[in-house]
């Protein structure tokens, strides 16, 4: 079997060949939010049409080839995918044809918050701004298919061609993430139980709704709450969101912990919950372990949210807080 530098040369090589002449491979290095440095293949048309291309990730491919997989079935796979989001690739080079001109982009501008530590090298060269551990990384939305986006981050450079305040872009990215990406609240207990309804389990849905429920260390009903997203993708963002944390915090109108079960949703606990935050942030830390993917982890931080002050903390540091 070969090695990683001989994959990814023939791999290019098996790509370029099933995509005929009129295209052209090439492996660049690009760097991903909680993944670092990935090297990518690109494919592009020789006619500068097109100029736009997904990134194909070489090393999970390169995982894939060591467990078994074919080159051949890897590089078929590429080409056919590649074929299949032309048209959507055009869409999102023509969104970005405007991205020089910060008055035709601003209406697409937001952000996902990231872990400032596990992103170092990432957010060098992407406009951020830190918040207790997290930051705030801007991106411009390129485009949208069902629950899935494209989106590029912001680059300094790009923030310096726009000649527009650091300040004045954060304020339009917090004010346009709630519209493009609205937020939403749902007790756990009820992922869980659609979860047992696709097991295919004979019983009534009272009783799933009961089973879930029991499974949970709850303080009543409707506890522990996911808050995420509408795309369910890069939820956690919602925490930030204007009202958001005040109005879960209301309803159980008691004050919240705030779990980063992954970078696409938060956890909610009622603060009086019989488990603490240490064994909360013990379980957060397990679950980052071994079960979150990688480029989906967050932090192992558990978060305290003071409905009466409104504000947000890194539980048991309560004196360094952001006001939301």
């Amino acid at each position: 079997m070969e090695g990683y530098k001989e994959f990814m040369e023939e791999l290019r090589g098996q790509v370029a060949e099933k995509m005929g002449e009129g295209y052209e491979t090439a492996v660049h290095q690009v760097a991903k939010a909680n993944l670092g440095v990935m090297d990518a293949l690109v494919v592009s048309q020789k006619n500068g049409k097109g100029t736009a291309s997904p990134n194909f990730y070489l090393q999970p491919l390169f995982r894939e080839y060591q467990s078994g997989r074919g080159m051949e079935d890897i590089a078929g796979d590429i080409a056919d995918t590649y074929h299949a989001q032309a048209a959507g690739m055009d869409r999102f080079a023509g969104i970005l044809g405007d991205i020089m001109e910060y008055e035709k982009i601003k209406g697409r501008v937001y952000f996902r918050l990231l872990c400032t530590e596990r992103n170092r090298a990432f957010l060098k060269d992407v406009l951020h701004f830190e918040i207790l551990d997290l930051s705030m990384a801007v991106y411009i939305l390129a485009g949208e298919d069902g629950d899935r986006t494209a989106s590029v981050p912001v680059q300094r450079r790009l923030l310096e061609a726009w000649g527009v305040p650091a300040e004045k872009v954060r304020g339009q990215a917090a004010g346009n993430t709630p519209l493009l990406f609205p937020w939403k609240a749902l007790p756990l207990a009820s992922m869980v139980a659609g979860a047992l309804c696709q097991t295919g389990a004979d019983r009534s849905a009272g009783e799933i709704q009961e089973a879930a429920e029991s499974m949970l260390r709850g303080t009543g009903k409707g506890w522990p709450s996911i808050l995420t997203n509408s795309k369910g993708i890069n939820g956690f963002s919602t925490v930030l969101y204007p009202g958001a944390l005040k109005e879960c915090a209301d309803s159980a109108g008691k004050d919240l912990f705030v779990l980063p079960s992954s970078i696409h949703e938060a956890l909610l606990f009622p603060a009086d919950a019989p488990i603490g935050a240490g064994e909360l942030q013990g379980m957060v830390r397990e679950v980052n372990r071994t079960v979150v993917e990688e480029a989906d982890i967050l932090t192992d931080s558990v978060y305290f949210y003071d409905r009466q002050k409104n504000e947000l903390s890194i539980a048991g540091e309560e004196r360094e807080c952001v006001k939301l």
